[in-house]
């Protein structure tokens, strides 16, 4: 009696189907779908207190502030609006609440949160 190996065979039109929904709904949650309302990430603000100026809770926050010199949330073009927006993910863009400052001008930055600036842990910055 010959035995054979038992594969996995070929993959069915449903499985197919359903790598396919997968797929979709992982690029549409990473932003491959634009402006599809569907799909819509929450926006931050980044002014829990409404005083005009954007919270600062992070290392990274506090090293992209040199992408936005002026303090308006709107970072130079470039890298630095590339280190800006992954310093300050799904901020609010629009000119009535950038970056969720009242009246849509930020004017600065403030420090909200005590930062380690021992990164490696040795106990000396």
């Amino acid at each position: 009696m010959t035995r054979r190996a038992r594969g996995l065979g070929a993959p069915s039109r449903i499985g197919i189907a359903l790598l396919l929904v997968a797929l979709a709904f992982a690029a549409a949650m990473a932003g491959g779908y634009g402006d599809n309302p569907v799909f819509a990430q929450t926006t931050v603000d980044y002014d829990d207190d409404n005083d005009g100026l954007i919270d600062v809770r992070s290392l990274a926050q506090l090293d992209a502030i040199r992408h936005d010199l002026d303090g308006n949330g709107v970072p130079t073009a470039g890298a630095g609006a590339t280190a800006y927006g992954t310093a300050f993910p799904n901020r609010v863009t629009t000119s009535s609440g950038r970056m969720g400052c009242p009246s849509g001008t930020c004017s600065g930055y403030e420090l909200r949160a005590h930062l380690d600036f021992d990164t490696d842990g040795d106990g000396s910055t």
